[in-house]
């Protein structure tokens, strides 16, 4: 295993070393930055914006190695997915402070590890771990517009975008009223149209 890799990143987090900590936020940081603020627009704001919300993440995941939680992400594919996930749990707990403030309501917003960032609890739940590895969606984030404007139809298009956000299968399917076997072939489709691009381009 490299030295540098991210595999073993993860591996000398979960002994909490707090170099392999900051090059991961490296790593993944700009990335989760760029999708909260494509993705959770309405939950930002001036007070929290996408660096907060990134960095909220990150506090979550140190905790979970602090607490042995990490033990089923073995790799980088697996890290990326969890990483969504909490980003996906800590922006809908911000949006209900926000709307908790609205009414007026005299709370503090959790940013302390809770139940709900659990590696743990959260792994079991995500099923489709390999289906786009993590250094793809990292350049697509960046090229967004070009790689969508390689896909053939707005169906593709909307299936993309919705995984690059961090839609499961079975939340695209149920969104967009198809079957997951569809969802699937179709990904299956995007994937070889970005791979073969970013074969000829990287």
């Amino acid at each position: 295993m490299e030295a540098e890799s991210v595999s073993c990143w993860i591996n000398q987090l979960k002994e909490g070393n707090q170099h392999a900590a900051r090059r991961l936020w490296e790593r993944y940081g700009g990335a989760l930055q760029r999708l909260a603020k494509s993705r959770y627009r309405g939950v930002l704001n001036a007070v929290f914006d996408e660096q907060d919300l990134a960095q909220s993440v990150f506090v979550a995941l140190w905790k979970n190695a602090e607490e042995g939680r990490l033990e089923e992400i073995q790799d980088r594919t697996e890290l990326w997915w969890l990483l969504l996930e909490i980003t996906r749990r800590r922006a809908l707990s911000r949006l209900e402070f926000n709307r908790a403030q609205k009414r007026g309501a005299n709370i503090t917003p959790d940013v302390s590890n809770s139940s709900d960032d659990s590696a743990i609890d959260i792994f079991s739940q995500l099923s489709d771990l390999r289906e786009l590895p993590p250094e793809m969606v990292v350049i697509l984030s960046d090229e967004h517009d070009r790689f969508m404007s390689l896909l053939p139809d707005d169906m593709l298009r909307n299936i993309a975008s919705q995984k690059l956000e961090g839609y499961s299968v079975s939340e695209i399917a149920v969104r967009l009223n198809l079957s997951t076997r569809t969802v699937i072939r179709k990904l299956n489709l995007i994937r070889e149209h970005w791979v073969h691009e970013m074969g000829a381009s990287y």
